[in-house]
């Protein structure tokens, strides 16, 4: 029997904001498939088992490894139409790819490599391209944030439609989270005396930038930047170079999301100077946590907007530079925008963004049937 839906998740393994999306939709998506009597069929990648993939117990869902290679241009349209053949919707979490016939779904996270191509790497911009494709020739589209979707009309134009808002959120580990000393303390790191950011893996999460006004802002708590360093990676070494800095920012890399969460939550204030992004997840991870938030309007404030951080302008260093200064010396006001952070990182639930896809699932096989 042909299940009614099948879900790309073959970006479940991987790092990133898809990989970190698709681990925690598609457990909440499976669940509501199941109380709406919906068939699941998920596909993963090939060089992983089923049995890796954390998935509610029950019946009705299939975890099947695909013959596709993840993000792979050649093997995908070769592949995968096989795999999704007889579905009655086919919904691809990445949007990188859906089938040229029959209802499909494709998420939108991130248009910056059409955008700003100037920001991505050569391999970051063919990728884009092929979103913007499978968004072309999806049935219907996700987008997590209004920028997302607002860039989706400008390149699709009236192509873009039929749309849907849907937005992501914090994972449950990040609401509440506590500043646990040992793991702190495995970085060095003591509570309330440290800057952090997260996402320093391309040119656009503006690193740099941040870098340039953290040293401006004459802030003695050190800078722990987290992640992987590679589009960019020259200019922010230059900088990480000068003899200045060798105590005052720290380059742990990728840390688990138990560790992170414990960085969040201890971090004297949370600053993203990222110069676009699709929805900025760590901005609302941050503020789950408890961590006061400093950001750019190009990383969140689209969509997380109002009073919940304090907002600066993307191209303008001197003011982040300022508000990072002004922060930084004032706990009441550190200590209301954590308060408000949390309220607004509480109005977003994976449950919530599970429940609003299954009801666009239902709708589109419903009028399939009829």
């Amino acid at each position: 029997m042909n299940p009614a839906i099948v879900i790309d998740g073959r970006g479940y393994f991987t790092g990133g904001g898809i990989g970190r999306y698709t681990r925690q939709i598609l457990p909440a998506l499976v669940e509501e498939c199941r109380s709406c009597g919906l068939s699941v069929r998920v596909l993963i990648s090939n060089q992983h088992r089923p049995d890796e993939v954390e998935l509610p117990g029950g019946g009705r869902v299939e975890v099947v490894v695909s013959r596709a290679e993840w993000m792979d241009a050649t093997s995908e349209p070769l592949r995968l139409p096989a795999e999704v053949e007889g579905a009655g919707l086919f919904h691809s979490l990445s949007g990188h790819w859906v089938p040229d016939a029959g209802p499909s779904i494709a998420t939108i996270h991130d248009l910056t490599p059409r955008m700003r191509p100037e920001l991505m790497s050569a391999d970051a911009r063919f990728h884009g391209e092929r979103v913007v494709e499978a968004a072309r020739r999806a049935t219907w589209r996700i987008a997590v944030s209004r920028t997302a979707a607002d860039d989706l009309r400008r390149v699709l134009g009236p192509g873009a439609q039929p749309l849907s808002v849907i937005p992501e959120a914090a994972a449950p580990l990040f609401h509440g989270a506590v500043a646990d000393p040992n793991v702190l303390g495995r970085y060095g790191l003591t509570a309330g005396e440290y800057l952090l950011t997260v996402g320093a893996g391309h040119a656009h999460k503006n690193v740099a930038g941040l870098v340039e006004a953290y040293l401006t802002s004459g802030v003695v708590a050190p800078l722990v930047i987290v992640g992987a360093i590679r589009q960019g990676a020259q200019e922010v070494a230059r900088l990480l170079a000068q003899p200045s800095l060798s105590r005052r920012v720290f380059m742990p890399g990728v840390v688990s999301d138990v560790d992170l969460a414990a960085l969040y939550a201890g971090s004297r204030l949370f600053v993203s100077a990222s110069l676009r992004e699709g929805f900025g997840l760590p901005v609302l991870e941050a503020m789950a946590a408890g961590a006061p938030v400093v950001a750019t309007r190009s990383a969140s404030g689209a969509d997380l907007g109002g009073d919940a951080a304090f907002w600066v302008d993307p191209a303008e260093t001197r003011a982040l530079a300022s508000a990072i200064a002004q922060l930084d010396r004032d706990p009441m006001r550190r200590s209301e925008l954590a308060r408000r952070g949390r309220i607004r990182a509480g109005q977003y639930s994976w449950a919530r963004t599970a429940a609003m896809t299954s009801t666009l699932y239902s709708a589109m096989t419903e009028v399939r049937a009829a």
